[in-house]
């Protein structure tokens, strides 16, 4: 398995664990267009949770900080929130 299809296999288990199933090609298709620039760290991480929310927003659907930042930190190969921002420390 690559690692793209594990952080996909990720994102999908925390979709479904979060109850977004409805919404789940919007999540991805959002999240799919994010592009990091230069080393991936916590501020991007921040910025991509915060631009989820606001796209899926201007389509109808609320979606909470915490669940937006689990399913950021998920598509970038990290287990949850708190293990990216363990992992990306300086």
């Amino acid at each position: 398995m690559s690692h793209t299809e594990n952080n996909d296999n990720l994102l999908c288990t925390r979709i479904e664990a979060l109850k977004l199933t409805a919404v789940q090609d919007s999540i991805k298709q959002v999240i799919t267009g994010f592009v990091v620039e230069g080393q991936l760290d916590i501020t991007q991480l921040k910025l991509h949770a915060h631009l989820l929310r606001k796209k899926l927003q201007a389509e109808g659907t609320t979606l909470k900080t915490t669940h937006a930042q689990e399913l950021v930190a998920c598509k970038h190969g990290f287990r949850n929130w708190q293990a990216a921002i363990v992992g990306l420390k300086p």
